[in-house]
């Protein structure tokens, strides 16, 4: 089993993730958690660190089948192929999610440490090629 990138359409992650997980692939769907205050309460909001992209785990002869996934728009691909993702970037992209790394507060300083968190993520030797990731 090898993980991929796929690009979905807008606003769709959690909804590709859910036809992902019909077909008993395994997703993983980095997230986000925004804190602030309103009025007088801490409110958080989640939402897709990487928007309208998700990570899935699939043997590469059945890549067809998620091209027919409501809410997959394509397989990340340089030159026309899939680019695999190395397993051990995305361990490394849960070990910070579960290390509370992609959870901020509405401050200057936690927009730039997501700044730099984004940026780390443009500069993955797999995804290097073209400029993938947007920020919400």
């Amino acid at each position: 089993m090898t993980w991929f990138c796929l690009y979905t359409a807008i606003a769709s992650e959690f909804k590709a993730m859910a036809g992902l997980n019909a077909h008993n692939f395994q997703c993983y769907l980095p997230l986000l958690s925004r804190k602030r205050q309103i009025s007088g309460r801490v409110v958080t909001r989640t939402s897709p660190l990487l928007a309208r992209y998700l990570f899935v785990c699939i043997p590469p002869e059945e890549l067809a089948v998620v091209h027919n996934i409501r809410g997959v728009q394509e397989i990340l691909p340089h030159e026309q192929e899939p680019i695999p993702v190395p397993a051990c970037e995305i361990e490394k992209l849960q070990e910070r999610e579960r290390n509370g790394e992609f959870v901020f507060r509405d401050t200057a300083r936690d927009q730039r440490r997501l700044r730099k968190i984004l940026k780390s993520f443009r500069e993955l030797a797999i995804l290097s090629e073209q400029e993938y990731f947007h920020v919400n």
